[in-house]
C-alpha cells in the first residue's frame, strides 16, 4: 500500500499552473478512488495498482501534456458528467458559463408549446444536453459532421438519462429536414485561425482534434456559414422575442467581436450583442433575425 495526500500529489504536478495543482490532485485522486470528496488534509491509502495508475497519470499530465479530462475520461459541465474521449473537443468553462446564462434566461420564461432548439457542432453533446437537462418543455436537435462525436454525444445522453435530444450526423444543417425551424440556435463552432492554433498550448495542439478548433478564412468561415444558414431556420414569430431573448447564440474568439457584429448586421440580424466571459474577454455574440 502507498499513502498519499493532496499536497504530496500536487507537489508532483510541477508543470501545472500553481493555482490549479491542488484541484488537479483532487480530481485525480477522486477518479482513482471513485469517491466524490477528499478532505484537504486526508491521507489516502492506494493499492500498488492504483499507485501505478496515479504515477502514470502524473507523467501524462506533466510530461506528455495530456489534458486531465482525457486522463480521467470525463469532465463536469453544467451539473452533468460529460464523457470526453480523445480527440473530441473538451468542454471549456467559458462555454459552460454562457450556456448556464442561457439556461437561466430560458427558465424565467413560460411557453405552451415546446421550444425547438438546435445545437450546431455538438461535439460531446455538452451544450444540447445541459439545455435539455435543465429546461422543461424543450425539444433539442444536435448535429455534428463527425460520427464519433455523435456516438459520444448519444452515450452522454444515455449516461445522464436525457431523452429529449435528437442527434443527427450532419455537416451544419445540410442533413436536417428543410421544414424544420427553430426558436433558438446555439453553437460553439471551430473559430480559431491556423496561425493562432500554432500558438496554443501543447495540451490542445497535440491532443485535441484540429478540425474541432480551426476554421478557414482566419477563423470566420464556419461562423459566417452558421449565421447565414440560421437566418433561414429561425422562427421570426418565436415566443423568445416577446421575452427579449436572442435567438442565435454563437461562441466566438476574443478578437472576433467587432467583425462578427458588423457581419451579422450586414446579412439581416438585429439586437446584436457581444458578451464577455468570466475573464473579461469577448466570448459570445447573440442576435435575432430582423423582422
Amino acid at each position: 500500500m502507498h499513502s498519499v495526500s493532496l499536497a504530496s500529489v500536487a507537489l508532483q504536478l510541477h508543470t501545472i499552473d500553481p493555482h490549479l495543482r491542488q484541484s488537479y490532485a483532487r480530481w485525480l485522486l477522486q477518479a482513482l478512488c471513485n469517491i466524490s470528496h477528499i478532505s484537504p488534509f486526508a491521507v489516502i491509502s492506494l493499492s500498488d495498482e492504483a499507485y501505478i495508475l496515479l504515477q502514470k497519470a502524473i507523467h501524462e499530465l506533466t510530461i506528455d501534456a495530456k489534458p486531465l479530462a482525457y486522463i480521467i475520461g470525463s469532465t463536469p459541465f453544467a451539473n452533468l458528467t460529460i464523457t470526453t474521449p480523445p480527440p473530441l473537443l473538451i468542454p471549456r468553462h467559458e462555454t459552460e458559463e454562457w450556456c448556464m446564462r442561457l439556461i437561466a434566461l430560458l427558465n424565467t420564461t413560460h411557453w405552451k408549446n415546446p421550444l425547438t432548439i438546435l445545437d450546431i457542432g455538438t461535439g460531446t453533446g455538452c451544450i444540447a444536453l445541459a439545455i435539455a437537462y435543465a429546461c422543461n418543455n424543450v425539444t433539442v436537435y444536435a448535429v455534428d459532421k463527425n460520427p464519433d462525436a455523435i456516438a459520444c454525444a448519444m452515450a452522454n445522453a444515455q449516461k445522464n438519462n436525457i431523452t429529449s435530444v435528437h442527434f443527427i450526423e450532419s455537416d451544419l444543417l445540410s442533413a436536417l429536414d428543410a421544414s424544420l425551424t427553430f426558436d433558438l440556435i446555439v453553437s460553439n463552432p471551430p473559430y480559431i485561425s491556423a496561425d493562432e492554433w500554432r500558438t496554443l498550448d501543447a495540451s490542445v495542439r497535440v491532443w485535441e482534434d484540429p478540425q474541432a478548433l480551426i476554421a478557414q478564412e482566419d477563423g470566420y468561415a464556419l461562423l459566417h456559414a452558421i449565421a447565414q444558414q440560421s437566418l433561414l431556420r429561425l422562427k421570426k414569430e418565436s415566443i423568445l422575442r416577446s421575452y427579449g431573448i436572442a435567438q442565435l447564440w454563437l461562441e466566438i474568439g476574443h478578437l472576433q467581436g467587432p467583425n462578427m457584429h458588423a457581419y451579422l448586421d450586414s446579412i439581416g440580424y438585429q439586437h446584436i450583442q457581444l458578451h464577455n466571459d468570466l475573464f473579461g474577454n469577448t466570448r459570445l455574440i447573440t442576435a435575432s433575425p430582423s423582422l
